[in-house]
């Protein structure tokens, strides 16, 4: 990586610590360049404001929920067992400790800023997750009843981000599935979904 490519990361590795602790209004710029040991003037070369900072977190954090992966609807093998590789997967991104503090990040400055929770909240590429494709596939194929299949996802994320991803994000503790759950929020879905 490149020395600039390192200052910028560092600078947004600071970003995210400082706005974590002290949120955005009362983070201050001397603090991010500080812990990113950079100067201020470096940190105003690679973002012109501190908007501008908190922007490109957003913009990695968006990024990073578009980039997992999906593998395609593989009609030779159970979707049950499909659905629960790819709940594993989304599982392992968003308990991953640096997207829990970019989240816990966000979700602080949502109460603060109606406008930002609206902005970011409604964009497209938040909504269309592996589950829902995989789902959407299921309902084409036949395999599953037609509906919204981001509907679907939604109602499978919820299940399983009880027991896998809240416990982490609100209180820092370890999830709390008991054996199967996984398998067992991906069996509701699927009944409910069941072809007639």
């Amino acid at each position: 990586m490149k020395l600039k490519d390192r200052k910028r990361q560092s600078l947004l590795e600071a970003a995210v610590e400082e706005f974590r602790r002290h949120g955005f209004e009362a983070a201050r710029v001397d603090a991010i360049a500080k812990r990113a040991q950079v100067s201020k003037r470096t940190l105003y070369n690679h973002f012109a404001s501190k908007q501008a900072l908190f922007d490109a977190i957003i913009e990695l954090l968006m990024a990073e929920a578009a980039a997992i992966s999906t593998p395609d609807l593989d009609p030779g093998r159970p979707l049950r067992d499909q659905l629960i590789q790819a709940l594993e997967a989304y599982i392992h991104l968003v308990t991953e400790p640096r997207y829990l503090s970019l989240n816990r990040l966000l979700a602080a400055e949502y109460m603060r800023d109606q406008d930002l929770a609206r902005r970011i909240l409604t964009r497209p590429e938040l909504y269309v997750s592996p589950v829902a494709r995989i789902l959407e596939r299921a309902m084409e194929a036949g395999q599953l009843r037609r509906a919204d299949p981001a509907v679907a996802a939604g109602q499978i994320l919820a299940l399983v981000k009880n027991d896998y991803f809240w416990p982490q994000f609100m209180f820092g503790a370890d999830p709390l599935p008991t054996s199967g759950s996984l398998a067992a929020s991906v069996d509701l879905v699927l009944g409910h979904y069941a072809p007639a």
